[in-house]
């Protein structure tokens, strides 16, 4: 009787499968010593971090996302039922050419429409400012000191 062994299609003399297990078994034993050493495992610990830090970014990405997904359904939800779902607003004309210029720029601040529309100080500017994003037509962000203005 001719001791074979068969896996998936192939067969093994018991001796060959005992040996190639054995070669198996040592190489693992072999990472197995790897992983005690300090330098491996500081390697595995930074990479675990790294990953760990973009993980948090999207996370943080989604959730901002969702947020601004949340804004926009409560400002619909607000809106009344005769308009048909629309959310656009009618705005003055100055507020549609203010609101014109940060979507070609992508943000701006109130001293740089202060400059662009000739208003003597950056109260005026402010004020619509902060108006249009009361109306949610705006979004703020703070960046040191200077408070800057984007489209929603």
């Amino acid at each position: 009787m001719d001791n074979k062994s068969t896996f998936e299609g192939e067969s093994f003399k018991d001796s060959d499968s005992v040996q190639s297990v054995d070669a198996l078994l040592a190489k693992l034993g072999r990472e197995g010593d790897k992983l005690r050493d300090p330098v491996v495992l500081a390697s595995l610990l930074y990479t675990s971090k790294t990953e760990r830090e973009r993980t948090n970014k999207l996370f943080l990405t989604l959730v901002q996302k969702l947020d601004q997904l949340m804004k926009r359904i409560e400002r619909l939800e607000l809106l009344p039922a005769g308009k048909g779902g629309s959310e656009e607003t009618l705005l003055p004309d100055i507020d549609q050419r203010i609101l014109e210029c940060i979507k070609q720029k992508g943000h701006m601040c109130a001293e740089e429409i202060q400059k662009r529309f000739n208003y003597r100080g950056t109260n005026a500017a402010s004020a619509r400012l902060n108006r249009l994003c009361k109306q949610g037509v705006l979004e703020k962000m703070q960046v040191g000191r200077k408070v800057f203005f984007k489209a929603t």
